[in-house]
């Protein structure tokens, strides 16, 4: 068997143990689940606050990825046929309700949506990404909000050093080319 498949399973039936696994989560955490018809998506799920919950949660499978997250963020797994993906994407969005994950939103000064998003599972005491966003601060300064259960806490804040270069690199680029 090719090492590169070795860890898909035979026969996953992907949007079924999706829907299990919606179903079994609203069950052990007593939530109401509101699925959705939509035709761009083999399934589609809301979960809004609730007892419980303060979170507005979404959950859609379209093809062999999984996305969720909430109006501001989202969070994606892809190739999720294989079991080490589909588990870390499922302990992402349960965590999200337990508390064993988080959501770090990284802003720009007077921007209302991030910029870089990042979910975190808390594993042997440490937080650890386990789905990145991706985008460039304009201005490159920036400030992390981790969001949890229903509360917010202030992260770091600092130069955005990915951006400022790039920044930098496209002023002196323009620079060359019109001087």
């Amino acid at each position: 068997m090719d090492e590169k498949f070795a860890d898909r399973l035979a026969g996953f039936d992907v949007v079924g143990e999706t829907r299990r696994f919606i179903y079994a989560l609203a069950e052990r955490h007593h939530l109401r689940v509101e699925w959705v018809e939509d035709p761009s998506y083999d399934l589609y799920c809301e979960i809004a606050p609730q007892r419980g919950l303060a979170l507005d949660l979404w959950f859609s499978l379209a093809e062999n990825s999984v996305r969720f997250g909430q109006r501001d963020w989202s969070a994606n797994f892809h190739d999720i046929e294989r079991v080490a993906i589909w588990n870390r994407a499922r302990r992402a969005f349960e965590g999200l309700i337990t508390g064993q994950a988080r959501v770090a939103l990284s802003y720009s000064p007077g921007r209302r949506r991030p910029f870089f998003t990042s979910v975190q599972l808390l594993e042997q005491g440490e937080w650890n990404a386990v789905s990145s966003g991706l985008g460039l601060a304009v201005p490159p300064y920036y400030r992390t909000v981790y969001r949890y259960n229903g509360q917010e806490e202030a992260g770091p804040k600092g130069v955005a050093k990915k951006s400022f270069v790039l920044l930098v690199g496209l002023v002196a680029g323009l620079w060359w080319v019109f001087w």
